[in-house]
């Protein structure tokens, strides 16, 4: 027994390793045109690996969960060049495998315990095996390009949005759809889980517009947070656990990101002057906040110093810092 608990010891310290590893940050967003994952340390901010593989602009990566029962670390990613990428990666070796489906631009994929999930252009949603065989593709539910999937925490259910404005609740088992959570005339962009119980989901829409969802309600919406400017552009934003108090952050086409706590009006921190916050990921284990731009050629870091309504993040320029 004291042999099987020393055991499940260094299991959890692996297990704790891969969770600081997948705690590197990985500048690939639309406009990642060099083609390249580059992965950095966070704690000297030195990119670590670059991996090479796509032939054109990477859309989206997900890491696999630690969950998954594989072996290693292992990162997925989509690519306007119509695939999308498993990745291997070790300190000492990197191996990959190309998924053909699509037929137009990859532009998300999501990794759960045992399946990936990707979304096209081509208005195809596959589900892949993590070996790489195709389990589902369906081409009807929606009838505009995918712009989002997320698989929930327990693996019961997955979520699309697409461009045609609607987003669809998904079975996790038989890869159906289960019902349509919203219709808007404004293409919907991007999905974050606002719980861990996966039922709450905030959904950006081109209207500038983010929305609470209770997919378990008779009216779904539960609220509804404005202030920042997303016309254009699939940009992201992020929920931030604090002090016992939730902060959502999210990216905005005028150059700031804005964050909400409470019933507190947004505030907002200027990032890249002139440009578009095109992308924006938090590392909780170490209070980072990461943002890159449409036209901008680094990615910047951010002291998020909780509570952060109180303590806004520094302007560009200050104590941020810079990465090439």
């Amino acid at each position: 027994r004291e042999r099987e608990r020393e055991r499940e010891r260094e299991r959890e310290r692996e297990r704790e390793r891969e969770r600081d590893y997948r705690t590197t940050l990985t500048n690939v967003d639309r406009t990642a045109a060099d083609k390249t994952i580059a992965i950095w340390n966070t704690e000297t901010w030195i990119r670590a690996q670059v991996l090479t593989g796509h032939s054109k602009g990477i859309s989206d990566i997900e890491w696999a969960r630690p969950t998954s029962g594989l072996t290693g670390l292992h990162l997925v990613s989509a690519s306007d060049d119509k695939t999308v990428i498993i990745w291997d990666i070790t300190l000492s070796e990197v191996s990959h495998k190309t998924l053909l489906g699509h037929k137009s631009y990859v532009s998300c994929v999501t990794w759960g315990d045992h399946v990936i999930i990707s979304g096209g252009y081509d208005s195809k949603v596959i589900v892949w095996s993590p070996e790489g065989k195709v389990l589902k593709i369906e081409s009807e539910a929606h009838t505009g390009p995918i712009s989002a999937v997320k698989i929930s925490e327990d693996n019961k259910t997955f979520f699309t949005t697409s461009y045609d404005g609607t987003c669809k609740m998904w079975c996790g088992e038989t890869y159906q759809v289960l019902k349509t959570l919203m219709a808007s005339s404004y293409p919907a962009t991007s999905i974050t889980f606002a719980s861990h119980k996966s039922h709450m989901l905030l959904i950006a829409n081109l209207d500038s517009t983010l929305r609470l969802y209770d997919t378990t309600a008779e009216e779904p919406i539960k609220r509804e947070f404005r202030g920042h400017t997303n016309t254009q552009y699939t940009i992201g934003g992020r929920l931030i656990s604090a002090s016992e108090e939730k902060f959502l952050i999210h990216a905005s086409e005028d150059g700031c990101f804005y964050q909400w706590v409470g019933s507190t009006p947004c505030s907002k921190v200027l990032a890249h002057e002139g440009d578009v916050v095109l992308c924006l990921e938090v590392s909780p284990r170490i209070n980072h906040v990461v943002t890159s731009s449409l036209r901008g050629h680094n990615i910047k870091v951010w002291m998020a110093q909780p509570p952060l309504i109180s303590q806004p993040l520094p302007a560009a320029g200050q104590s941020s810092t810079s990465m090439n």
